[in-house]
Formats: structure tokens, sequence, C-alpha cells
């Protein structure tokens, strides 16, 4: 019952929030929708579990996820940077508004989703860890399904790094940092000038390859 609760709390906060958003596009009401959901749909679940879970942990858990989570914070807020720099993507606001603050070249939104989106599922995966009964013998993963996944880590580590290649080697002869990127027919936001957008494909590609290549090494069969 206590997950079941957890779970119908955040569903209703997303059920509200949308309809707050419905109603405040009908209404023409201009509000920073990313940075609202960011507070209700990912702040208030955030600091729930780290209420819950954190001091249930022992002091090395503590330091572990401390440690991972600025990591993997700094490096996001680093990259994030960069790929703005780099005019790999942007923020198209004709749909949805931004504060308007800014930190460097990056909307302030993005700083506090790195933490948050990053934060979450370790601390959830704690959480639920609670309510699933422990198995006593767990099975390791078959040398089949291991070579199968460092196949696909490398495969997709080759793809995304060919794809970064090409995309610095696509420039437009003139590179304006004042043109914002516009819509294309497809609606995908497209710059007139800079790499081609394979930004997120890279990004998502060596997330993969990155994840297929650790599961092969720690994960189990339960």
């Amino acid at each position: 019952m206590p997950l079941l609760r957890s779970i119908a709390f955040l569903a209703a906060a997303f059920f509200l929030v949308i309809l707050a958003q419905r109603l405040g596009d009908f209404w023409d009401l201009h509000l920073p929708w990313y940075l609202l959901h960011e507070g209700v749909l990912i702040g208030v679940p955030m600091v729930w579990l780290l209420w819950r879970v954190f001091p249930q942990l022992s002091q090395g858990d503590r330091l572990a996820f401390v440690t991972v989570s600025v990591l993997f914070t700094t490096l996001g807020a680093i990259f994030e940077l960069v790929a703005l720099a780099q005019r790999y993507w942007w923020f198209y606001q004709q749909d949805d508004i931004l504060s308007g603050l800014r930190i460097g070249a990056a909307p302030v939104e993005e700083f506090i989703y790195y933490p948050f989106i990053l934060n979450i599922p370790v601390l959830a995966y704690v959480y639920v860890q609670r309510f699933v009964p422990a198995q006593d013998q767990p099975l390791a993963l078959t040398t089949g399904v291991r070579r199968t996944l460092d196949a696909a880590a490398v495969l997709l580590g080759i793809t995304a790094i060919a794809l970064l290649i090409y995309g610095q080697s696509q420039h437009a002869p003139i590179l304006d940092p004042s043109i914002l990127p516009s819509p294309d027919a497809s609606g995908a936001l497209r710059y007139s000038a800079g790499p081609r957008a394979f930004g997120w494909s890279v990004v998502q590609m060596l997330a993969t390859a990155f994840t297929a290549f650790m599961l092969a090494r720690t994960a189990t069969l339960v």
C-alpha cells in the first residue's frame, strides 16, 4: 500500500500539472512551464525520496550517492554548455516558455533538471527495493547475452563517434551565434549554420552503449 499511494500521488500530480498547463494555454497565460514541471513533477518527488531514503542509507552508501550525484551533475552541466556552444540544440520557446534566467548560455531550467533527473532513478530504486522480495540465488547472465551486449555497445559507440565526426564536417559557410533555430516542415528545430543536428542522437547512442557495456558486467537474472 505505501508504494501504491506513492505512485497514485505522483500520477495525480502529473495529471494536475498537465491540466493546469492546458488551462493556462487556453487562457493565454505565458508561464514558465518547464520550470513548473521541474518543481512539481521532479523536485517534489526527489525531496520526498531524499527524506524517506537517505536517512536509512549506510555512511558508505551516502558518500557514494553524493559523490556520483555531484560527478554526474557537474559533467552534465559542462556537456550542456559545450553542446549549446557547438549549436547541437537550443530551446524553442513559441510553445514552451522559459523563465528567462540563464547561467552561461543555458537556461537555469537545465541546471535544475540534471540533479533532479539523475538522482530520482537511484533514490527510487532504493525506495522500491524494500518492497521487492530478495532472491536467494540470482543467475548471472549467460556468455552469449554478455557478448551480445558488448557487441551492441561497440556498434553504438562507433556509430556515435562517426555521427559526431560527420556532423562537425557539415558546417554552413558562416556560423552566426545570434541566429536562433526555426522549425522545419516536420517540426524539428534546425539551424541555418553550424554542425548538423546529430547531438541528441550522439548522446543517446553513447548513453545506451555505456549502459549495455556496464550491464554485461554487473547484471544478473533474478
